[in-house]
C-alpha cells in the first residue's frame, strides 16, 4: 500500500475515536469536532484547548502533508505526534476503565501511525 495511502486511512482513523464522559453521555471525535466548528463562529475561543487545538492542527498538517507535490515524512511525524495527545488520553483513559470501545477505537489511529512511521521515507515516483 502506497504511503499516501496510509495517510489517509490514518486521517479517517482520527475521526472513529470514542469519547464517553458522565452518565450516558458519549460521541466519536468526528462528532465532538463538527460541534467546536459549529460554534466556532460564536465562540473562537473554544478551539483553544489543547485537546482540541492539537489535534485538529495534527489532522490539517497530515491533509496538507497528503496533497502536496514532494512527499517526506517530517511533515507526517509532526502531525501524529500533534494527534496522539488525545489518542493517548483515550487508550489511557480506555485501559484504566478496561473500555474495549475506547481502546478499540484507538487502535487503529497507533497501528498506522507505526507503520507509517516505519516506511521508507518516499521521494520516488511510486507516492504520487
Amino acid at each position: 500500500m502506497k504511503n499516501s495511502q496510509l495517510k489517509v486511512l490514518l486521517l479517517i482513523s482520527t475521526f472513529i475515536g470514542y469519547l464517553e464522559w458522565g452518565t450516558d453521555q458519549s460521541s466519536f471525535i468526528v462528532q465532538s469536532e463538527w460541534e467546536v466548528l459549529k460554534k466556532l463562529p460564536e465562540d473562537p475561543l473554544s478551539l483553544l484547548h489543547p485537546f482540541i487545538l492539537l489535534p485538529v492542527a495534527g489532522q490539517l498538517l497530515l491533509l496538507f502533508d497528503i496533497i502536496k507535490k514532494n512527499k517526506g515524512k517530517k511533515l507526517s511525524v509532526i502531525a501524529i505526534v500533534l494527534m496522539s495527545l488525545l489518542y493517548l488520553m483515550i487508550l489511557f483513559i480506555g485501559l484504566l476503565d478496561m473500555n474495549f470501545k475506547k481502546i478499540l477505537s484507538a487502535l487503529p489511529f497507533f497501528i498506522l501511525s507505526f507503520v507509517i512511521i516505519r516506511s521508507k521515507n518516499t521521494k520516488t515516483s511510486t507516492d504520487t
